[in-house]
């Protein structure tokens, strides 16, 4: 339920207009983000792992959605490498969590008053999976262009049932008596 309420610019005090323009937003950014009950920010947005910002610890999660691999170690690994040359997290801390498949990195603390450490986090998190979508996007369409060349192929890659000729000769097992098959049995008797 959404509530509207329209104030008449003309009945607004000087001072909170003034205080209404310094408190716009930078930044605006949208994500699949959802706040767990200790206050812990969980960004579900890529597609293989979940980041799970913790204000209270300071601390970056990266946690596997599925299965550990490769391509999982790799985007933890991906992100840590973004964040880190961007300045949010400290580059010593990163390591393995004491979750199966998961890695964590310690937020680093703003030394500049006004600069929340944590919206930094999310907005650098942002920025990543920025970078990283389109090569989702890009083999999700090329899956699907694959598997429409297979269950449905073009006249160029098909045929009819019946279509195809026979050969004379089936199989790949040589039915001559020079054939490989053969020519060992040949030698072993031979001897």
């Amino acid at each position: 339920m959404q509530i509207k309420i329209k104030i008449d610019p003309k009945n607004i005090p000087d001072s909170e207009k003034q205080q209404e323009q310094e408190e716009k937003p930078q930044a605006v950014i949208s994500l699949n983000i959802r706040k767990s009950l200790d206050g812990n920010y969980i960004v579900r947005d890529h597609p293989l792992i979940d980041i799970i910002v913790m204000p209270e610890k300071s601390k970056v999660l990266v946690l596997s959605k599925d299965s550990m691999g490769d391509r999982t170690y790799y985007a933890q690994n991906k992100l840590f490498d973004f964040m880190y040359k961007k300045g949010a997290i400290e580059p010593s801390s990163i390591q393995g969590g004491n979750i199966y498949s998961s890695m964590e990195a310690t937020i680093l603390k703003s030394k500049d008053e006004g600069i929340d450490p944590i919206q930094t986090a999310i907005f650098i998190i942002f920025k990543f999976l920025e970078h990283e979508m389109p090569i989702f996007a890009y083999e999700k369409q090329f899956d699907q262009l694959q598997d429409g060349s297979l269950t449905e192929p073009d006249t160029r890659h098909s045929t009819e049932l019946g279509e195809v000729p026979h050969k004379e000769r089936q199989g790949n097992l040589g039915q001559t008596v020079h054939s490989p098959q053969n020519a060992y049995n040949y030698m072993t008797f031979g001897e």
